[in-house]
């Protein structure tokens, strides 16, 4: 999806849901979830192609980075960030920062067999 395809279809979506809201705030909010649902796949093609670019360098740099581990990190970011918002739309504001909480200790968990890594890498290269 071209940034182009991804603008028109949030700016229709929010315009459409503007005039839907005064109507039904469950079918303005069931709107919010298939365009955020849609724009995310769109969201997930593209970050296909980063890390098929990711694959071809990070072997060449000599860092001890894995890409599932970049993979795993995007995609929590990106299912966080996705259920916060809709947490929020929905006027749920408190569960939007339980989701937000629990996604940056998922992000932490990920990223320590990473930090060990690296924490190894470095004193293996001042050896």
């Amino acid at each position: 999806m071209s940034l182009f395809s991804a603008a028109a279809l949030a700016v229709f979506c929010a315009l459409l849901g503007v005039s839907l809201k005064s109507r039904s705030a469950e079918l303005t909010l069931l709107l919010s979830i298939a365009a955020g649902a849609a724009l995310f796949a769109g969201a997930v093609s593209k970050a296909q192609e980063v890390f098929s670019a990711l694959e071809t360098i990070l072997p060449v740099s000599g860092l001890p980075v894995g890409p599932e581990i970049l993979l795993r990190s995007l995609a929590v970011c990106f299912l966080g960030e996705f259920a916060a918002d809709t947490c929020r739309e929905a006027g749920a504001l408190s569960l939007a920062g339980n989701v937000e909480l629990i996604a940056k200790l998922s992000l932490l968990l990920i990223a320590l067999p990473l930090l060990i890594r690296l924490y190894e890498w470095i004193f293996g290269v001042m050896e």
